[in-house]
């Protein structure tokens, strides 16, 4: 990682009739609906206004399909849970679906390693690293914590 605090950063779209890609902010802050299921929580996304409906099939479609590009393991586990049952680290997998459901190419993200644990952070950076390596996607992120920025992506 790089600290910078100046400065112009260029992204060239890889998807057809693109000029600019889609960037997708994660914040620091778990921006879930604790009611909500999982499912409805990456869906809610795709709803075209806030009186527009989108079927419940559809979102876990969405959302299977979003949590596979993290972890192809845990969707089947945690797709139908309401949001207040994860663990912090389940929600921030759920953050970064919702924003690579919607076909996001960068994703900025931050404090993602604010986590309460080591083995969270290494877990964060895992599925990061793999994002970057096998799905292409364009990572940037603000942490404070100077141990954390330590540990470097692949780029």
């Amino acid at each position: 990682m790089t600290s910078c605090d100046a400065g112009d950063i260029s992204f060239a779209s890889s998807k057809a009739g693109h000029t600019s890609p889609i960037i997708a902010v994660v914040h620091q802050v778990l921006g879930l609906l604790p009611e909500l299921s999982v499912a409805e929580n990456i869906g809610i996304v795709h709803a075209r206004s806030g009186w527009s409906q989108i079927s419940r099939r559809r979102m876990r479609e969405i959302a299977l399909g979003a949590l596979r590009l993290i972890d192809p393991a845990i969707g089947e586990e945690i797709i139908d849970l309401p949001a207040r049952k994860l663990s912090l680290h389940e929600g921030q997998i759920v953050e970064l679906a919702r924003a690579l459901s919607t076909g996001a190419e960068v994703l900025l993200l931050d404090e993602p390693t604010a986590n309460p644990t080591a083995g969270e952070t290494a877990k964060v950076f895992s599925v990061l690293k793999r994002l970057v390596q096998e799905e292409g996607i364009g990572i940037g992120m603000r942490s404070t914590g100077r141990s954390r920025q330590r540990k470097r992506l692949p780029g």
